[in-house]
């Protein structure tokens, strides 16, 4: 048996040894490239795949030489093929072939190969450049004319590289100011408020500071606010049964205090907040303020306070665990200022030890809370979005812990720290404060993308 295992272990090895093998590609190969390169008429892929040759064995024979020899076949051929592009007006091609002439040379001097700028390089870069520049501003002006934004902008884009100086990329800026102006307008008129929103934004970022066209933007801006903003009331959170049972001791409350204080109250842009005191009145007025909602009850607050959306949500689960558990002992004295500690140590000769010894739990103390976030449309009483929302914290925790009455024990500060009750709950409450600031900040976060996704 151990025989065949010993085989087996051989021809794996074997198979994986080959498959390493067979994923290199060694010099000689690299070589064989070259060659058939070259009689396939492929000049580039030769002296490209020459340097890789060089690169794998800097001392490969007449290889420099070679090289040399390839790499003017190869630009001999890019020249060519940039002319012949440039005479039928593709001068984006002409360019593209120069750019690999470039790339060839630089790729040349890694392997300690210098090649000259082939003649007419320069002249030829020139001509193309200022063919392609004028090719894309043409292809963009006349996508502008046509309404067609993104044509027009992609064009601008592409020009900038080709421009011949300060004034001409002046020129792009302020044409794609006018370009992303009036795209804006144009999802102004159709209602998209948020995209014009944006690309008056981006329009604002082609323009100095002293243009009088900021005046268009922030038009565009006001107005894209003023239409497209959305009124949302958002309901205090409740609790399920099943999380009321283990939900800790004031978490709801600081959990909506949170939401309300640091996120309803200043919504991002677009999104409006009912303020909590009409809202709570409304809640109360039916008797919903303590209670699970349902979508028709949250609809009908909704339209009580003429909200375009309502946002119900409960904590629908909660849980804690411990981890890495450790626990040292430690030595104390009885305390003689307290009887028990007196009568602990009474017989004992005055020299004998009054020690005892209690013991410090130290753990990660993890929470989890799970929210379901409802957003409503009151005027049609249904339910838009549902989401759930689970998120969880930890921290270090560590108590005391003692067979006895730790008051009994003479201990330091810290040590008294690690038994007194209020002590031990404002550590575990800390933690909660922290869960409660998680879960608000991601009830808020998903909440407002979501209202946001409505406004096109």
């Amino acid at each position: 048996m151990q025989l065949r295992l010993s085989l087996l272990a051989q021809a794996l090895l074997f198979v994986l040894f080959a498959s390493l093998l067979a994923g290199c590609v060694s010099t000689e190969e690299r070589y064989q490239r070259v060659q058939t390169y070259q009689k396939e008429g492929k000049p580039v892929a030769a002296a490209f795949e020459m340097v890789k040759v060089l690169d794998d064995d800097s001392g490969w024979p007449n290889g420099r030489r070679e090289l040399n020899t390839l790499a003017t076949e190869a630009m001999t051929h890019l020249m060519g093929r940039s002319r012949e592009r440039l005479q039928s007006g593709a001068p984006l091609d002409a360019v593209a072939s120069l750019d690999r002439i470039d790339a060839l040379r630089s790729a040349c001097r890694s392997v300690d190969v210098s090649i000259n700028e082939p003649a007419d390089y320069g002249s030829l870069r020139a001509r193309s450049v200022d063919a392609s520049y004028a090719l894309l501003m043409d292809r963009a002006e006349e996508a502008e004319a046509n309404g067609q934004w993104s044509a027009a902008a992609n064009a601008y884009d592409e020009a900038r590289r080709f421009a011949p100086g300060d004034r001409a990329l002046s020129d792009i800026d302020r044409r794609q100011a006018d370009v992303h102006l009036a795209w804006a307008e144009q999802d102004m008129e159709r209602g998209a408020f948020r995209s014009a929103f944006s690309r008056a934004e981006t329009a604002a970022g082609f323009l100095p500071e002293q243009s009088l066209m900021l005046d268009d933007v922030r038009g565009i801006q006001d107005a894209a606010v003023a239409e497209g903003t959305r009124l949302a009331a958002f309901l205090p959170l409740w609790q399920t049964r099943e999380a009321a049972d283990t939900l800790p001791d004031g978490f709801l409350r600081e959990l909506n205090d949170v939401l309300t204080l640091r996120y309803w109250s200043d919504p991002p842009i677009f999104v409006a907040s009912v303020p909590p005191v009409p809202t709570r009145r409304v809640l109360r007025r039916y008797d919903l303020h303590r209670t699970v909602l349902s979508r028709e009850q949250a609809a009908r607050v909704g339209r009580q306070l003429e909200t375009d959306f309502v946002v119900a949500g409960d904590v629908v689960g909660y849980r804690e665990e411990r981890d890495d558990v450790e626990t040292t002992p430690r030595t104390a004295e009885w305390s003689i200022s307290t009887p028990a500690g007196r009568g602990a140590t009474r017989g004992r000769e005055a020299a004998e030890p009054r020690d005892t010894t209690f013991f410090v739990e130290q753990y990660d103390r993890e929470l989890y809370a799970t929210v379901e976030i409802r957003l409503i449309d009151p005027r049609a009483g249904r339910t838009l979005v549902t989401h759930t929302i689970e998120v969880d914290v930890e921290g270090p925790m560590e108590r005391g812990v003692f067979d006895g009455d730790w008051r009994n024990l003479d201990l330091s500060g810290a040590e008294t720290s690690l038994f007194r009750p209020e002590d031990v709950r404002k550590r575990e409450r800390d933690l909660e404060l922290a869960l409660a600031d998680a879960v608000a900040a991601a009830v808020a976060q998903e909440t407002f993308d979501r209202i946001v996704e409505t406004i096109p």
